[in-house]
């Protein structure tokens, strides 16, 4: 069985729930070891109240004298209600491969349409893209790419402090395995 470690440090940040409209976006410079800067990933959180909608997009390139080696572009979009996710929508081209995801509330659990189908999934489902604390509350992690899930264990790992926007902060560290 192989397993996906994910080790995942969040800043609790503590503030009340706004009454108005709230919209957060963060922009991620991806950089690579050896081809140094590939490209970006922004986040785009918007909250009116209880309900909150993530906006996520990536391009990604990697390129040696001109030529593309790997090249990675993605729209993912989520809806949440209450904390609860209630649709996603998802497309990811991978050197000219494209996938699309749909997953959305229903009943009790969720539905996941992608490549491979239409598949079940439990309450407590969460994309694999660590924007909130609440993953540390989830059952079911959906790749965001494939639409394939993975039951996942979370384990507290303990606080530590670290500099997160250049101010020292207390964090909570998880670690999230996930099995197939």
């Amino acid at each position: 069985m192989r397993r996906l470690r994910y080790a995942v440090a969040f800043a609790i940040l503590a503030t009340p729930a706004a009454a108005h409209d709230h919209m957060q976006q963060i922009v991620y410079n991806v950089h690579h070891g050896l081809f140094g800067d590939i490209g970006t990933l922004t986040r785009e959180i918007h909250q009116d109240g209880d309900t909150v909608t993530i906006s996520t997009r990536a391009d990604v390139r990697v390129e040696v004298f001109g030529v593309a080696l790997h090249k990675m572009q993605l729209a993912w979009d989520e809806a949440w209600v209450e904390g609860c996710l209630q649709d996603f929508r998802g497309r990811t081209v991978r050197n000219k491969e494209t996938s699309t995801i749909h997953a959305w509330s229903e009943g009790a659990g969720y539905v996941v349409e992608g490549k491979s189908g239409r598949t079940a999934a439990p309450a407590g489902l969460q994309p694999i893209a660590p924007w909130s604390i609440n993953i540390v509350d989830a059952s079911t992690l959906m790749s965001p790419e494939s639409g394939k899930l993975y039951p996942v264990a979370i384990q507290a790992g303990g606080v530590e402090t670290l500099n997160v926007g250049g101010t020292m902060r207390r964090v909570r560290h998880y670690v999230l395995r996930a099995g197939t």
